[in-house]
């Protein structure tokens, strides 16, 4: 996976509080395009949260991470998710901002700040099915937006960034005998990402070294093929 992880025995149950609302409209256009919008705000508040965070890195270039409880933790979050259809096309676009407010404080290294990090993530689905074929050719894209996140220097927590990077998949997926068999090839992480650049990774001496982690081995092809049992 790219990750290590190391114990902590002095974790403590989280407790958390949340709120959200959606609003929900469905559409048909005279043109026979359908559409379903969603919008959806939350907001969620968690005491001693328990997460993840990075306290090294090792030779082969992957994270050292170690679960810890984070004094404060606030986030909020605005979704979109939008649906379209017409005939044999089917899309579906999603897009979320999200702010987070940590403190946090182990009594060792300086406390961090309560200020919001922002981040946006955007994603797309398309599809397309060939009716006759049985056929349906379909494509995903992720957009992972500039992170910021903090993790342990020398005397207090750093405030490390993650760069934006983008992911694409393909897959093409044809039924037989009635649909009771699927057959299903496809590629994955076409942009061929292998490592991301995070800021502050080896931090040290008071110098700030970039660096990178290890996020996929590559562009990876499959197939997966499938029986339907109809009882």
């Amino acid at each position: 996976s790219g990750h290590n992880y190391i114990g902590n025995e002095n974790l403590i149950p989280e407790s958390s509080t949340s709120y959200e609302a959606s609003l929900k409209k469905n559409t048909q256009l005279d043109s026979g395009v359908m559409m379903t919008n969603n919008l959806i705000t939350s907001f969620m508040n968690i005491k001693d949260r328990i997460d993840s965070a990075v306290v090294g890195v090792d030779s082969g270039g992957a994270q050292i991470n170690q679960y810890i409880n984070v004094s404060k933790y606030n986030m909020w979050n605005v979704s979109s998710t939008n649906q379209f259809q017409f005939e044999s096309f089917n899309v579906n676009l999603g897009a979320s901002f999200i702010g987070i407010s940590q403190v946090i404080d182990n009594g060792v290294l300086e406390k961090t700040s309560d200020k919001y990090l922002y981040s946006l993530n955007l994603n797309a689905n398309i599809s397309y099915a060939l009716l006759k074929w049985n056929t349906v050719f379909s494509a995903y894209y992720k957009y992972t937006g500039k992170q910021q996140q903090y993790q342990a220097g020398d005397s207090k927590y750093v405030l490390s960034e993650i760069e934006p990077f983008n992911v694409l998949d393909l897959t093409i997926r044809k039924s037989f005998l009635d649909r009771k068999i699927e057959a299903t090839i496809g590629a994955r992480n076409l942009f061929d990402i292998k490592n991301i650049n995070q800021t502050r990774m080896n931090e040290g001496g008071g110098h700030a070294v970039a660096s990178s982690f290890v996020f996929a081995y590559g562009t990876s092809y499959f197939l997966k093929l499938a029986y339907n049992l109809n009882f």
